[in-house]
């Protein structure tokens, strides 16, 4: 006779006070939670709150502060959280709002802003640190696409899938400059080794730059950086968390 043992079983309550990290989908912050977890292991159920500590979101390129952040676990299964997520940035001549809500499988995207601008103006803003109208035939697709991604209920960061997608550690759009005369860039990085990164930067204009850092220690790193512009630098940086 064979005797066929129970399945295993979650009857799990957690606290957090803080430190409990949050990353992925344009994410990278510090979380509080409470939480309650039951059921097979194969398909329990979660339920309680993760409210925001501090943190930031990157869209597009471009780093949001977290203003205010709920993470709703409700005991649905599979495990879907509801979100309630604000994040800001101040741009040139305006300040942005993205609110990130619905579920964590299918969340929703609103860009709001002062003063008031319609969608893909701010969007051009955010993404190209310039108006709709200035826009370059290249850009202006881009834009239509970022558009259309939000309005499908497309994903949180598509410059993030992006990189991945391609192997790169880092991916990102950077504004155009009136005082070098550059155009909206691309940036891209890739860490060669565990210390040493390297980032090439292009306008498609004719402008390129590779910048390279050394990190000697986990708060002290060494920057190098030549560009078409005649420029070359070097810089030690230092960071530190407080």
């Amino acid at each position: 006779m064979v005797v066929r043992g129970r399945p295993w079983r979650f009857d799990l309550t957690a606290n957090a006070p803080n430190r409990l990290m949050v990353e992925g989908l344009g994410l990278d912050s510090e979380w509080k939670a409470s939480l309650k977890i039951t059921g097979p292991v194969d398909n329990f159920a979660m339920v309680g709150t993760a409210d925001l500590l501090r943190g930031d979101y990157t869209f597009a390129g471009r780093q949001f502060s977290l203003e205010r952040g709920r993470i709703r676990f409700v005991g649905n299964q599979p495990v879907n959280p509801i979100l309630d997520i604000e994040a800001e940035a101040n741009l040139t001549g305006l300040n942005a709002t993205i609110n990130v809500t619905g579920t964590g499988n299918q969340p929703e995207i609103a860009f709001t802003s002062i003063p008031a601008l319609p969608q893909d103006e701010l969007l051009s803003r955010v993404l190209f640190g310039a108006s709709i109208a200035d826009l370059s035939a290249p850009e202006a697709v881009q834009l239509a696409a970022a558009v259309a991604s939000l309005n499908s209920g497309g994903g949180l960061d598509p410059i993030n899938q992006l990189r991945k997608a391609v192997g790169l550690d880092r991916l990102r759009i950077l504004p155009s400059d009136t005082d070098t005369g550059t155009g909206t860039s691309i940036a891209a990085g890739k860490y060669i080794t565990r210390r040493v990164y390297v980032e090439l930067i292009t306008d498609g204009k004719g402008y390129s730059a590779t910048q390279l850092e050394f990190q000697i220690t986990r708060w002290l790193s060494i920057l190098s950086t030549i560009s078409t512009l005649g420029r070359q630098s070097a810089n030690v940086r230092v960071s530190k968390d407080y």
